[in-house]
């Protein structure tokens, strides 16, 4: 049983401003399962729908000290749904969604979710300009231009499996980057 299991989400909130790593965890551990389905279903693709996740999870971290909710539930299903549509237009399958509501609820603040997207935006950026050129290429590849591991190889004319070991490597750099950068902001609690 989680330390912060029987706690509510307003709990689980301020003890994350305070930078408690247990009460992220509850949060993760309670939400995770949700936020991949909504993004699932959106964007049909299981490897793209769990990095959206992380994603999200690592702007909520990261921002921790800024948000300012009435609902926690409502703020993560609504950032999930918006996670996803970015990648979707990214991949321009957007079309297909078009008819779907997507409008934020009254309880989440439009700026409030760009800044955090932004922010999460521009640190993903800086670090992904510091991937080797070869890595730094198929990654690009991978997430920004939504190609299949097979269409990179194509493209490059090498092996399917070195394109998916330098996908790994640029996804372990960014998460020992992302875990560092954490670390710092810790200092300054």
């Amino acid at each position: 049983m989680g330390k912060y299991q029987a706690s509510s989400d307003d709990e689980l909130l301020v003890r994350l401003q305070k930078g408690d790593d247990a009460a992220f965890t509850e949060i993760y551990n309670r939400y995770c399962e949700m936020l991949f389905a909504i993004a699932y279903n959106r964007v049909k693709e299981v490897p793209a729908a769990q990095d959206i996740v992380q994603d999200l999870f690592t702007s909520l971290w990261l921002n921790r000290n800024k948000i300012v909710l009435r609902s926690l539930k409502n703020y993560l299903a609504t950032a999930i749904k918006y996670l996803s549509l970015a990648y979707l237009r990214k991949a321009d399958r957007v079309d297909t969604f078009c008819n779907e509501t997507t409008k934020m609820p009254a309880t989440t603040s439009t700026i409030e979710y760009d800044l955090h997207y932004k922010y999460l935006l521009q640190l993903l950026q800086e670090e992904t300009n510091q991937l080797p050129e070869k890595c730094r290429l198929i990654f690009k590849y991978s997430r920004e231009d939504s190609m299949t591991v097979a269409e990179i190889a194509d493209q490059l004319q090498i092996s399917p499996r070195t394109v998916e070991t330098q996908i790994y490597k640029a996804l372990r750099h960014l998460r020992k980057s992302f875990k560092s950068k954490m670390a710092h902001f810790f200092c300054w609690l």
